[in-house]
């Protein structure tokens, strides 16, 4: 009794009370937990880790933390967290997104809602999330890589519920978390359109997050606008935008009145040009004043003539200004285009005819002649077209014709002639068509030493004649 009372007393123990066993076929095996197989920790080699917890049925090995795995096989991180049933997410599975100009997504739409979420919240570093927002549904993943430096644009459209963007740079060693930099984010309320404008540099890698405010899930559409454009001139336009990005003062005519935009050197469609009737638009798109027939400004009563073609824009007719003491023309400053001719004669005090500054075309023949104070023409700088004869004759102190350097036609003859110190005529280089002959005669310090008439007006004409000047003149 001896012995069977030790196998009682170790029954006991085991078993809390020494009463009737088992019977043996019951047993799946002396000394084993459970019906799988797997082995207790005994003395015979069991595959427990060291921290004593049991593996699951599924074979795998938990780590050093003690967290179970899931039953997919995949192995937990070291921080203790549960991977959800899809297996960690991998940039590589983000959808690929290109930016040649514009790249459109249409018509994307978020999980349902009870499917896991990656991360929680990609708004961490990007100054949020605002104020009663979270984001523990799906998100929808895109990436793109920046081919140029510049702004570029994701438009988030087509909402019907509140869907939020971030866009992060590429974390260290090219991967997408929680540690990359944020570089725009977009949080409107509700349904509204959410866009995030970013410079991005030319080779790196970007991450667009698409994801639902408080589990919100809605279809999309995802327009990632790349154009990159550069300001060549400085105007303030963009090289796209720009009609001419190599000149700042010309860029565009957004408001249709014929002014340019960048007419003083930057963009500014209310400061297009001169408004003298405070329409907003510019004079050149206003209908011209007309003044109908002949006017005449002479010596009798210089200033009631001057009266009559105050604010004329266009005179149908004639205009001779001739006989008179004026110093200048600003009497004529709002004229733009003479229907007949322009004679402008016999005027002794006349030094300048600056007032001419907006006339652009004569459709007549245009004359100066007997001008004897006259220097120079220089407000004759806007002069394009002359539909008949050019006529320079007969001045003391007249050196030079600059003016005329927009002057690209004359219908009829053109004639320089007993300029007495004309030295030099370079102000018709811009001249490509003469409808008559040109003659060039009586101008006697004309080609002394390097002021030769430009080569084109031997040629410019129905004939030329060239005799009279300095001796240098071809």
């Amino acid at each position: 009794m001896k012995h069977f009372a030790g196998v009682c007393v170790f029954v006991v123990w085991l078993l809390g009370g020494c009463g009737v066993l088992p019977a043996p076929s019951t047993l799946t095996g002396f000394g084993d937990d459970d019906a799988t197989g797997d082995d207790d920790d005994d003395t015979t080699g069991d595959d427990d880790d060291t921290t004593g917890d049991d593996d699951d049925t599924t074979g795998d090995d938990d780590d050093t933390t003690g967290d179970d795995d899931d039953t997919t096989g995949d192995d937990d991180d070291t921080t203790g967290d549960d991977d959800d049933a899809t297996g960690e997410f991998l940039c590589a599975d983000a959808t690929p997104i290109d930016c040649a100009v514009e790249f459109a997504l249409e018509g994307q739409t978020l999980p349902d809602p009870s499917e896991p979420s990656l991360v929680d919240d990609w708004s961490v570093g990007c100054g949020g999330p605002s104020a009663g927002n979270s984001w523990p549904g799906p998100e929808a993943v895109f990436v793109f890589e920046a081919v140029d430096n510049g702004d570029v644009t994701f438009h988030l459209t087509g909402l019907t519920a509140d869907l939020d963007i971030y866009v992060k740079d590429a974390a260290p060693g090219g991967d997408c978390d929680l540690t990359s930099t944020c570089v725009g984010t977009s949080e409107n309320a509700a349904d509204n359109d959410e866009s995030v404008t970013f410079t991005a540099v030319a080779g790196t890698t970007y991450y667009a997050f698409v994801d639902g405010a408080n589990s919100a899930t809605s279809s999309f559409d995802l327009l990632l606008d790349c154009s990159v454009d550069v300001d060549g001139d400085g105007d303030g336009v963009d090289a796209g935008q720009d009609s001419d990005d190599n000149d700042q003062f010309v860029c565009s005519d957004v408001d249709g009145d014929s002014c340019d935009d960048c007419v003083g050197g930057s963009y500014d469609p209310s400061a297009d040009g001169p408004d003298a009737d405070g329409d907003g638009q510019c004079d050149a798109s206003d209908p011209l004043v007309v003044c109908t027939g002949d006017f005449a400004v002479d010596a009798t009563d210089t200033t009631a003539d001057l009266t009559a073609l105050a604010g004329c824009q266009e005179v149908t007719g004639d205009l001779d200004v001739t006989g008179t003491t004026l110093t200048d023309l600003a009497g004529l400053s709002s004229i733009i285009t003479v229907g007949g001719r322009l004679f402008i004669w016999n005027n002794a005090a006349l030094t300048q005819v600056d007032g001419l500054a907006d006339l652009t075309s004569v459709v007549g023949n245009l004359i100066l002649d007997n001008n004897d104070a006259l220097t120079q023409i220089d407000g004759l700088a806007d002069l394009t077209s002359v539909g008949g004869g050019l006529t320079i004759w007969g001045h003391e102190n007249l050196t030079q014709i600059d003016g005329l350097v927009a002057l690209t036609s004359v219908g009829a003859d053109m004639v320089i002639g007993n300029n007495d110190v004309l030295a030099q005529i370079g102000g018709l280089s811009a001249l490509t068509s003469v409808g008559g002959a040109v003659t060039i005669t009586g101008n006697p310090v004309l080609c002394q030493a390097a002021n030769a008439p430009p080569v084109s007006l031997w040629t410019v004409g129905a004939g030329t004649t060239v005799n009279n000047n300095d001796a240098n003149c071809p």
